[in-house]
């Protein structure tokens, strides 16, 4: 009978000590997941943005992650947050109002002032802006967080209350951060340095021949036009923005080379009138194709003092690099009728390989080798692409 009860006190006590740590791993996971879930979060979107994301992104998504956890985590500033909690949350609310309006004083022409900073200067400003506004949205919402976060904390709370608390301090942090992100990964990166990546200054020729001839390959004028009168029309507002992106001569590179060039080299540009003109370029060095994407400040339509907004440079793949080369084929020895309107986007494809160059111009293809050769490379920089026209 003493070895039965034995067992049986075993078994009812291990019962209890598994229900008992059943019950600290809930109560551990209802505290700690609305502090922990909400940055995740931030990270994981950061991560998912791949080149949206620059250091800028990177750096503002951690402050604002800064400020939230230290206030909440911290007893001492969690203690001068609750005896200050008015102070503290109109003080949120003032800066956030400035912040708000600051853009429209500074960009007073446009609702978009990132397409309007223009200089490094401005877009610092712009960047500065938007950290004041972050931080007055957290110091607005920290007495509330805090308190809720020392609600999901206190000893003996029925867990009704902790998960409602968890809860509602959940959707705050989500809230700053998720915006935090949102902004950060549509403004330009700040840092010409970063932007320019070592690229040399743009050179002072020609980026296209200045007439037509059976080694160039581009796209026939309309019915009626000269070809020659044509591209006079057409190259050179790519030739600005080609020089704005500081991007080098595939033309010139083919009439005058230089030890340094690659052995051949491949390039798109986009030009939108009314979002920001992209270019990429495929150089192929020792066998190896190395992409450089920019996207330039500014809309590709207006004259302006366009800089690098964002720059990706990478390594292909083999498949990468046997899919571009199969479309650059096609692109090459298309001649389809373009047109010239008032609005849409120029389609520009060029190739260098050696002394031989080839160019391809449309406006806005719907279909075609231009068409999908320009998608597929600008699909290789990670950068937002919409709206595509």
């Amino acid at each position: 009978m003493t070895a039965t009860h034995s067992c049986w006190h075993c078994l009812v006590l291990g019962a209890w000590n598994k229900s008992h740590a059943r019950r600290d791993v809930s109560s551990t996971i209802r505290t700690f997941a609305p502090i922990l879930a909400p940055p995740a979060l931030g990270l994981f979107l950061l991560w998912m943005s791949g080149s949206e994301a620059g250091p800028a992104a990177w750096m503002l998504v951690g402050f604002v992650l800064a400020v939230l956890l230290a206030a909440i985590l911290i007893p001492a500033i969690g203690d001068i947050i609750d005896a200050r909690r008015e102070m503290v949350s109109w003080s949120g609310i003032a800066i956030t109002a400035v912040a708000l309006i600051s853009p429209f004083l500074w960009f007073p022409d446009s609702g978009d002032a990132s397409i309007l900073a223009e200089t490094d200067w401005e877009l610092r400003a712009l960047w500065i802006m938007t950290a004041g506004l972050l931080l007055g949205i957290c110091l607005a919402i920290l007495p509330s967080s805090v308190a809720a976060w020392r609600r999901v904390t206190e000893e003996g709370a029925f867990a009704s209350r902790q998960v409602l608390s968890g809860l509602s301090l959940a959707v705050r942090l989500t809230a700053v951060i998720v915006t935090a992100w949102y902004v950060a990964t549509r403004l330009d990166e700040p840092w010409p340095s970063h932007d320019s990546g070592g690229e040399q200054p743009a050179p002072s020729g020609s980026y296209f021949p200045s007439s037509q001839s059976p080694s160039f390959v581009a796209c026939r004028p309309p019915t009626g036009q000269d070809v020659d009168r044509f591209n006079l029309k057409m190259l050179p507002w790519t030739e600005e923005n080609l020089r704005a992106a500081r991007e080098p001569s595939l033309y010139r590179q083919s009439v005058q080379p230089s030890a340094g060039d690659p052995a051949s080299s491949y390039r798109f540009t986009w030009l939108r009138s009314f979002h920001p003109p992209m270019t990429v370029r495929i150089d192929d060095s020792g066998g190896k194709l190395v992409l450089t994407a920019k996207r330039l400040s500014g809309d590709g339509g207006h004259r302006s003092n366009k800089r690098i907004g964002r720059m990706v440079r990478r390594e292909l793949t083999r498949a990468e690099s046997e899919k571009v080369r199969s479309l650059l084929n096609a692109a090459r020895t298309e001649r389809s009728e373009c047109e010239m309107y008032f609005d849409g986007a120029e389609w520009v494809a060029e190739t260098r390989i050696g002394r031989s160059y080839h160019y391809a111009i449309q406006q806005s293809p719907e279909t075609g080798p231009v068409r999908e050769f320009g998608l597929y490379l600008l699909g290789l920089t990670g950068l937002r692409l919409d709206p595509v026209y």
